[in-house]
């Protein structure tokens, strides 16, 4: 079956996503860095600054949801960039800690604004069966993007001269600007949706009223805490503190993960299409679990052994990653009802946004306690219950918000064994 061509506004929302994600990968790296290195703040002043960033998202994600719905995604996503914009050029010019607490504020409403209505912009533009092919391009290009954006200002930035700092933080003001341009071109769907006096009435509540979404984010939530909400945090202190490995060898298992996300992302997308996106759901699950062990056996190793387990642990977690991207944010907006998407996004945008709370914790408890075995251990086993959940979710699920023209699918046919 010939695939339909992305339509010209959909490739202008993916570009623009990847050019703002080039410029994210400019800054993502060095905030804390810049905050105490550079413009010399206190270590535990710059973490609340950048823990604000995280806060004002997580309390701000439900009123940007409602604020999606009642005047479109797309107004919404616009002001985010804007927020972004403002957000981080301010960034280049803090000298008090006040500075940067305020520039932080802005930058998390703008980032607490932009995913749901992006993903929910993707949803009004693209139909059903089209949509995890565009959540995966638009997944593969971040990362190429924050990739490529990593490796530029690694090379430019210096401790010793602010300038280049800024520099890079000015360069990733102006990609939102240009994300903001493009989406110009797509004014047409910018007019507030129509909604009938029922639907003007529905909000949160109806939400909350849906089970068969709730057993989702539950799913997601647990996910998310033994997957993304460790990446960033229990992975670099469990391969650093446990395994001792260099900063270097971090450095190129992340490398490793996202040149995995970018090789294997269109592949993965077309082999699950119209497969049970339930069992790809299982699939990231099992993928992640075996990652972990992988990852957790470079205690057990020596000689150049860690390193390499490292790399191919966090690689593999890339090659998990890549059936999530077309399956998390697609069965969500299947199951939304149109005038409620902002909402359902936004809640299952506070599902990952916990997880980077819930998952530092996590690990340094378990971690500071010398408890390593544990703590891998327990991420296996988490994430062999979210595979069994995730089959489960099938029976709440109709066949089309499952992937599915029908139900005569078998195990085996999301990832067939050879």
């Amino acid at each position: 079956m010939a695939r339909t061509p992305l339509s010209s506004d959909v490739r202008r929302l993916v570009a623009g996503n990847t050019l703002s994600a080039l410029g994210t990968g400019f800054t993502l790296p060095f905030l804390l860095i810049y905050l105490n290195r550079v413009r010399g703040f206190p270590l535990q002043t710059a973490g609340f600054a950048v823990a604000l960033l995280g806060l004002v998202g997580l309390v701000s994600v439900p009123f940007m949801g409602a604020l999606s719905d009642r005047v479109g995604p797309w107004r919404v996503l616009v002001g985010s960039l804007v927020l972004d914009a403002v957000g981080t050029a301010g960034l280049a010019l803090v000298t008090r800690p006040w500075h940067a607490f305020l520039t932080l504020a802005v930058l998390g409403l703008g980032q607490a604004a932009g995913w749901p209505a992006q993903n929910a912009l993707i949803a009004a533009l693209v139909p059903s069966e089209s949509r995890p092919r565009v959540y995966a391009v638009q997944f593969a290009l971040l990362n190429l993007g924050i990739g490529i954006g990593g490796a530029v200002s690694g090379l430019l930035v210096d401790l010793t001269r602010p300038g280049t700092f800024q520099l890079v933080y000015l360069v990733d003001s102006l990609s939102f600007v240009a994300y903001a341009l493009l989406l110009q071109r797509i004014r047409h769907v910018s007019v507030a949706p129509l909604l009938t006096p029922e639907e003007q009435a529905s909000g949160y509540r109806d939400v909350a009223r849906d089970r068969v979404f709730l057993r989702l984010c539950g799913v997601m939530l647990l996910m998310a805490i033994a997957g993304y909400g460790q990446v960033s945090a229990g992975f670099p202190a469990f391969v650093s503190g446990v395994a001792h490995v260099s900063p270097r060898v971090i450095g190129l298992a992340f490398a490793a993960n996202t040149a995995v996300i970018v090789a294997a992302q269109l592949v993965v997308q077309r082999r699950i299409q119209g497969r049970r996106r339930t069992r790809a759901l299982m699939w990231v699950a099992v993928i992640w679990a075996l990652s972990w062990l992988v990852i957790g056996s470079s205690a057990l190793l020596h000689g150049a052994w860690p390193a390499v387990a490292v790399v191919a642990g966090l690689g593999l977690f890339g090659f998990g990653e890549t059936l999530w991207a077309p399956t998390g944010a697609t069965i969500v907006n299947d199951i939304a009802p149109p005038h409620l998407r902002g909402r359902y996004n936004a809640v299952s945008s506070l599902t990952w946004q916990a997880s980077s709370v819930v998952g530092p914790i996590v690990a340094g408890a378990l971690l500071g306690a010398r408890l390593p075995a544990v703590f891998i251990g327990g991420l296996v086993g988490l994430l062999c219950v979210v595979a069994v959940l995730s089959v489960g979710l099938e029976r709440y699920l109709s066949p089309g918000q499952n992937g599915l023209p029908d139900l005569d699918l078998t195990l085996g046919e999301v990832l067939p064994v050879r």
